[in-house]
């Protein structure tokens, strides 16, 4: 270089060493972008399956639940195939509740009785559904027709003792549960979406991106259910859930 300066073959060369330089850096920079955006997808695709298995845990577990007020359970209420799984099992309702009245029993006594309840949100009953008193031991009555109830009002409805018993004595303000008896749980792939149907409640999605769901009943009383998803860049994603149902395996 004299005191002309650099020459214009000088600077074309110099530029395009930068930008060789450049489209490297940018390459790499976009290479290692890629790569965390498909290990965050394949984290959360995880997630998700888990997510999914856990509520299918915790179904299977309360497959054939049947509160210790009921007798003669009903079995596992289980059953399965290679790409559904449908259970029953008895199922607690939202929101919680006190009786606004004694329930007398009387000698000999009635076997079913007039109640009012109040409750701490809005509950809506259905004929059948079950009051469990919690007054020392549980102790289920049977609603014979539908009761809604409204946060902080009371509601008054018939009831029967289930499975033919008479209702024991129970004072002002005793703590109620709500339950609903034989609700049915299915789980279906539905166009890649794992969906969970519950009774008439709406349908819920708890995965997407399935490519398949597998139960397989195994060695009784053990169930295996297996979720695999499609995750980035073409890549399978699978996980196996194995549970032995607490009430008993399929029949």
């Amino acid at each position: 270089m004299g005191e002309r300066g650099h020459s214009l073959v000088e600077l074309v060369v110099a530029m395009l060493l930068v930008l060789c330089v450049a489209a490297g850096l940018l390459r790499f920079l976009g290479a290692c972008l890629g790569s965390a955006t498909r290990t965050v997808e394949g984290v959360e695709l995880r997630r998700n399956l888990r997510r999914a298995l856990e509520q299918v845990s915790d179904d299977l577990q309360e497959a054939g639940f049947q509160v210790p007020c009921r007798a003669s359970p009903g079995g596992p209420g289980l059953t399965s195939g290679p790409s559904a799984l449908v259970l029953v099992k008895d199922r607690v309702l939202p929101g919680r509740g006190r009786l606004c009245a004694p329930l007398p029993v009387g000698d000999p006594a009635p076997l079913s009785r007039r109640v009012r309840v109040g409750a701490d949100r809005r509950v809506r009953l259905q004929a059948g559904d079950v009051l469990l008193v919690e007054d020392g031991a549980w102790e289920g009555l049977r609603l014979t027709g539908p009761l809604v109830l409204e946060a902080g009002r009371e509601g008054e409805g018939i009831v029967e003792a289930l499975e033919g018993e008479v209702p024991r004595t129970h004072g002002e303000g005793v703590g109620v549960a709500f339950l609903r008896p034989s609700c049915r749980v299915a789980y279906r792939l539905e166009g890649g979406r794992l969906v969970r149907r519950c009774g008439e409640d709406t349908p819920r999605v708890l995965a997407d991106r399935l490519v398949a769901f597998r139960v397989d009943p195994g060695r009784p009383p053990a169930v295996a259910v297996t979720l695999e998803a499609l995750g980035p860049a073409g890549g399978r994603c699978a996980l196996t859930l194995a549970r032995v149902p607490r009430n008993g395996g399929p029949p």
